[in-house]
């Protein structure tokens, strides 16, 4: 894979990195979906990993090489949210755990 330099940081080079950058628009505009459903559920939650760095490194951005947006959540609010999620047919929902 081709890459070129991004404010110091070796990103996929303009051909790849469309496809992310599209990646990410659609993203965020599942975020604010996810936001949305979260808050009129009154749980918490917060971004987090690559998300933050991003936001703080990149001026309120994402990683421009990231794929994808991390959020976090007490352990009673995440059974709330994702017993809502799994019941509103607007969403899909995966659970990844490790054993």
């Amino acid at each position: 894979m081709k890459t070129i330099s991004i404010d110091g940081f070796e990103v996929p080079a303009e051909e790849d990195w469309i496809s992310v950058k599209k990646r990410q628009e659609l993203q965020l505009e599942v975020l604010k979906l996810v936001v949305e459903k979260f808050e009129s559920l009154g749980v918490e939650f917060f971004l987090a990993y690559g998300a933050v760095i991003g936001l703080v490194r990149h001026n309120g951005h994402l990683i421009p090489w990231d794929d994808d947006v991390d959020l976090i959540m007490p352990r009673h609010d995440y059974e709330k949210a994702i017993s809502a999620l799994y019941s509103d047919h607007n969403f899909r929902c995966y659970e990844f755990t490790r054993d």
